[in-house]
C-alpha cells in the first residue's frame, strides 16, 4: 500500500446501482482490491464491493481515502464530485456519516 508520511484515513462508501462506476472511478476495465489512484494530495484505495442478491438494493463500494494534509480535502472533494456526478449514486458516506452530494459538504466532512 502506498500512503503519505502523515495521513488522515477516511472510509468511503458509495451506494450505487451503476455496475460500471468502479471501472469509471479507476479508469480501468478490471479493478481489484488494493488497487489505488494517486492524485496530488490524496490517494484512493479500493477495498471491496458488497452486493446483495436482491435486485432492488444498491451495491456498496468500500474505498479508503488517504489525505496528505487538511488542504487536500478540497481537491479530493472536487475529484470525487467530478467522477460521481451524473452517475447513479444513491448515497455517499464518509467514515459512516452520510454526506450531501455537494463538493463543499464533502470537503467539510473530510476536514473534520
Amino acid at each position: 500500500m502506498t500512503s503519505f508520511p502523515e495521513t488522515k484515513e477516511v472510509r468511503v462508501e458509495i451506494h450505487t446501482f451503476d455496475k460500471e462506476l468502479l471501472a469509471h472511478l479507476f479508469g480501468a476495465e478490471s479493478v481489484q482490491p488494493g488497487d489505488e489512484i494517486k492524485e496530488p494530495g490524496f490517494l484512493l484505495r479500493y477495498e471491496r464491493t458488497f452486493a446483495r442478491k436482491v435486485i432492488h438494493f444498491p451495491q456498496i463500494l468500500h474505498l479508503c481515502l488517504y489525505l496528505s494534509d487538511k488542504s487536500s480535502s478540497q481537491h479530493a472533494a472536487a475529484w470525487l464530485m467530478s467522477h460521481l456526478k451524473k452517475k447513479q449514486v444513491e448515497k455517499l458516506a464518509l467514515d459512516g456519516v452520510e454526506v450531501q452530494f455537494d463538493a463543499s459538504a464533502i470537503a467539510s466532512q473530510l476536514s473534520m
